[in-house]
C-alpha cells in the first residue's frame, strides 16, 4: 500500500514535528509534536481529511487561508475525503490504508 507521498509528509510535518518531515526518521527537534502532546497513536480518517487539505492547498499561490479556490471549496473537500474513508466502501483498500499510514506515523517513534 502506497500513500501519496505528499499526504504522508504533511501527515508526518503535522502530528510528529517538522523537522521528522525533512529527515530520514530521525527527529532533529528539541519538543514534542503535536500528535505526543495529544495523546495521538493511530490515524483517523479526519487526520487524512485534514492533511490532505492542508497538503492540496500547500500547492496554491495564496499568502493566506481561504475556503474558496475559485470553484474547489476545501471545506467541501474535506468533508468528501472524510465520508468516502468513513464508508469503508473497499475494507480491505481501507484496512492497508491505516496499517501503511499507522506503520510509517508511528513505527519509527
Amino acid at each position: 500500500m502506497q500513500a501519496t507521498y505528499l499526504t504522508l509528509k504533511t501527515l508526518k510535518h503535522i502530528f510528529i514535528t517538522p523537522s521528522f518531515t525533512l529527515s530520514k526518521g530521525e527527529s532533529k527537534s528539541t519538543h514534542q509534536g503535536n500528535g505526543k502532546l495529544h495523546g495521538m497513536h493511530e490515524v483517523t480518517a479526519e487526520h487524512i481529511a485534514y492533511s490532505t487539505v492542508h497538503a492540496c492547498y500547500s500547492l496554491t499561490s495564496h499568502k493566506k487561508w481561504k475556503q474558496h479556490d475559485g470553484i474547489f471549496d476545501y471545506a467541501d473537500f474535506y468533508y468528501q475525503i472524510l465520508t468516502f474513508l468513513m464508508s469503508k466502501a473497499d475494507e480491505k483498500w481501507h484496512e492497508s490504508l491505516d496499517k501503511y499510514l499507522n506503520k510509517e506515523l508511528f513505527d519509527d517513534e
